[in-house]
């Protein structure tokens, strides 16, 4: 896990501002926070694209405190791979209801067989999706996993 900032310097007034991302919400508020930035100026917070714009001197606070300098492309093929792997999760679990237990999943069998109350057809099945990490029932997506881009 990584927190990121690029040196695109676009200007905000009489500021340079660079871009800071991270792999996991909380290593970006973390980062934030150790370099004095205030958590409320998080851009696209709970997306793909969160991040924050942070001024030059503080870019250079991140980098000391451990934050991995890349150029705007980089940070940008990063940020292409992240929406990607979102897209894929949403398009392999589109239309299927994701519990965050199997013991969840099976209650929700369960609860099927109650209302179809019908033995002749083979019960569904419950497996770990392999796209969001959840439990789904019925179908398992056949498909292989693609290797997510770095």
């Amino acid at each position: 896990m990584a927190v990121y900032i690029d040196n695109a310097g676009i200007r905000f007034g009489r500021m340079r501002m660079c871009h800071m991302i991270a792999d996991s919400h909380v290593e970006l508020v973390r980062m934030a926070e150790r370099i004095g930035v205030a958590t409320r100026w998080i851009q696209k917070p709970g997306t793909v694209y969160e991040h924050f714009d942070v001024c030059l001197a503080k870019r250079q606070l991140a980098i000391d405190a451990g934050a991995v300098a890349v150029s705007q492309r980089e940070l940008g093929l990063k940020l292409r791979a992240r929406r990607i792997a979102a897209e894929r999760v949403r398009s392999a679990c589109d239309g299927k209801i994701a519990h965050a237990s199997r013991s969840a999943a099976a209650a929700a069998v369960q609860g099927m067989k109650s209302r179809r109350n019908r033995s002749d057809r083979r019960p569904p099945e419950l497996y770990r999706c392999p796209h969001c990490g959840k439990w789904h029932v019925g179908g398992r997506d056949r498909r292989p996993k693609k290797m997510e881009a770095a």
